[in-house]
C-alpha cells in the first residue's frame, strides 16, 4: 500500500510539474507573440525612425528567444520598415528643390582668365568698390569699348533666361544735357531691346540735377530724367550698376527664339570724341527656375 501511494503522489507530481512546465512555455510564446504584433504595429506606424528601431530590436530579441515563431513573424524585419520612413526623411532635401528651384547657370564669366563668348578681347583693372577693391573687366579705356557681342549656345527655344551683369559707366558720359545724349543699349537677338537709356557722371558726385533716363525702374528709358548717377550701386568718380541682380535692381529676361542668342552691348556718344566707355564684369546668362 505503502508503495502504490508513492508511486501515486510521484505520478501527480510529475503531472503536476508538466501543467506548470507547459503553461510557462505557453505563456511565454503567447508573450513573444503579443511582442511581435507590438513590433509589427510599431514598424508599420512607422511614428519615430531612429528611436523606434531600437525598441523593435529589442523586442523582437526577445520574441526569438521565446519562440521560433517570432524569427519567423521577421519582426526585426518589420521594424527594418522604419528605414522606409527614414526615406521619407530623405524627401526633405527633395522637398527644399521643390520649394525652391534653383536657376541653371548657362553662362558665366568674371574675366579674371579669358572672355570667351564676346567678340572682344580688351579687359580693363578697375575698381569695384569705395575701399579699393579692383576686378578685370571686359572693356578699356583706350581704345575705347563701345560695343561687345556675347553669343551663348546651348540654349532651349521657347524657355525663358535671364541676364545679370556689373555695368561700368567710364568717363565724361553727359546723359541726356549739353553734349549729349549719351546711351547705353542692350538688344537681345529674341527679345529686342532689354535696355535703351541715357546715363550722366556729373559732379560733384551726388549731383541732383535731372540728367539721365535710365534707373533701376526704367532701364529703358523716356523723357523722364532722373537725378545724375541715379540708381548707381557705387558711386565712384565713375559709377557702377548692378543689372539683375541686388535689391530693387532691374531684371532682364528673354525668350529664346533658338539654341543660339546674341546679346549686344553698345554705347553712343554724341559728341564722338572717344572720350566715354563702357565695361562689363560678372556677366551670367541663368535659366528660370
Amino acid at each position: 500500500m505503502t508503495t502504490l501511494t508513492g508511486i501515486t503522489s510521484a505520478l501527480l507530481a510529475a503531472l503536476v510539474t508538466c501543467a506548470l512546465g507547459c503553461g510557462d512555455d505557453s505563456s511565454v510564446a503567447g508573450s513573444g507573440g503579443a511582442t511581435s504584433s507590438s513590433d509589427a504595429s510599431t514598424a508599420g506606424s512607422g511614428s519615430t525612425a531612429s528611436s523606434g528601431s531600437p525598441a523593435s530590436s529589442s523586442l523582437s530579441s526577445s520574441g526569438a528567444a521565446g519562440t521560433g515563431g517570432d524569427a519567423g513573424n521577421g519582426g526585426g524585419p518589420g521594424a527594418g520598415g522604419a528605414p522606409g520612413t527614414g526615406g521619407g526623411g530623405g524627401s526633405g532635401p527633395g522637398g527644399a528643390g521643390a520649394g525652391g528651384a534653383e536657376s541653371e547657370v548657362v553662362y558665366t564669366n568674371d574675366f579674371e582668365t579669358d572672355t570667351d563668348g564676346f567678340d572682344i578681347i580688351g579687359t580693363s583693372v578697375l575698381p569695384t568698390d569705395e575701399v579699393g577693391g579692383e576686378s578685370t573687366y571686359l572693356g578699356q579705356r583706350s581704345p575705347i569699348t563701345t560695343s561687345a557681342v556675347l553669343t551663348v549656345e546651348g540654349l532651349t527655344a521657347g524657355e525663358t533666361y535671364g541676364l545679370a551683369f556689373d555695368l561700368y559707366i567710364g568717363g565724361t558720359w553727359d546723359g541726356s544735357l549739353g553734349f549729349g545724349p549719351d546711351f547705353f543699349t542692350l538688344t537681345s537677338s529674341s527679345a529686342g531691346t532689354l535696355m535703351n537709356a541715357t546715363f550722366r557722371n556729373g559732379f560733384p558726385i551726388g549731383d541732383a540735377t535731372p540728367g539721365q533716363s535710365y534707373s533701376d525702374a526704367s532701364p529703358i528709358g523716356d523723357d523722364t530724367l532722373f537725378r545724375t548717377r541715379e540708381g548707381a550701386d557705387v558711386e565712384l568718380a565713375e559709377p557702377i550698376y548692378y543689372i539683375g541682380h541686388g535689391e530693387g535692381n532691374p531684371t532682364l529676361t528673354f525668350v529664346a527664339a533658338s539654341g543660339t542668342e546674341t546679346l549686344t552691348f553698345t554705347s553712343v556718344d554724341a559728341q564722338g570724341i572717344t572720350d566715354e566707355f563702357f565695361a562689363l564684369d560678372n556677366v551670367v546668362v541663368t535659366s528660370s527656375p
